[in-house]
């Protein structure tokens, strides 16, 4: 068994892989955040341990002006913790007509016979406008980040988290947060990273 199979068992409840019927597991909290599992074959044990990361907004608020493309703005935020996190969502008229409109549609799916009830998805997030939107992150020492996950909707049915790998590289005082539609570069703003440690 690899560490990664034990992570995944731990994270997200999935069994650990099939093991020989004399061999047990022996889980043992230790203390200070930290875990003992023992696999009993003589060959495997794991520490398992949880480190509490501070989550730091380095930026609030910033606009991106996408009139031309049918949205008003993107208004988004910068989050640095295990990922640069970027979480956006879209304001103006038509967003808030639109985020209306699926409020309404959602609404009717539930109450539906044919909606939930016959399993039928429901309505797309208008959000899902903002993935065609591409988010670029770099900084002043060269470093490429890179997405690694992203989530659209919930609540409010314009928005869209994005998060990017790695974390801030050690030395960097700058980073670039980069938005084109298109192919076309629409803005790309500089955040301060000097007081992230």
């Amino acid at each position: 068994m690899t560490p990664d199979e034990v992570l995944q068992a731990v994270l997200f409840h999935r069994p650990l892989p099939p093991l020989d019927a004399d061999f047990t597991v022996y889980r043992e909290p230790l203390g200070g955040a930290a875990g003992h599992l023992d696999i009993d074959d003589g060959r495997e044990n794991f520490l398992i341990s949880v480190k509490r990361v501070k989550r730091q907004v380095i930026a609030e608020d910033l606009r991106v002006a996408l009139g031309r493309f049918g949205i008003d703005q993107i208004l988004y935020s910068v989050v640095v913790a295990n990922h640069i996190t970027i979480m956006a969502h879209a304001v103006g008229s038509r967003a808030e007509s639109e985020r209306s409109e699926y409020r309404r549609a959602y609404s009717d799916w539930s109450r539906s016979p044919v909606g939930a009830a016959s399993g039928q998805a429901p309505p797309p997030f208008p959000a899902a406008w903002l993935s065609t939107v591409r988010c670029d992150v770099s900084d002043d020492k060269g470093t490429i980040y890179s997405p690694v996950s992203a989530r659209t909707g919930g609540s409010d049915p314009w928005s869209q988290i994005r998060r990017f790998r790695p974390t801030p590289t050690e030395g960097a005082r700058q980073l670039f947060i980069g938005w084109a539609v298109e192919g076309e570069i629409v803005q790309r703003q500089g955040i301060n990273l000097q007081h992230v440690p």
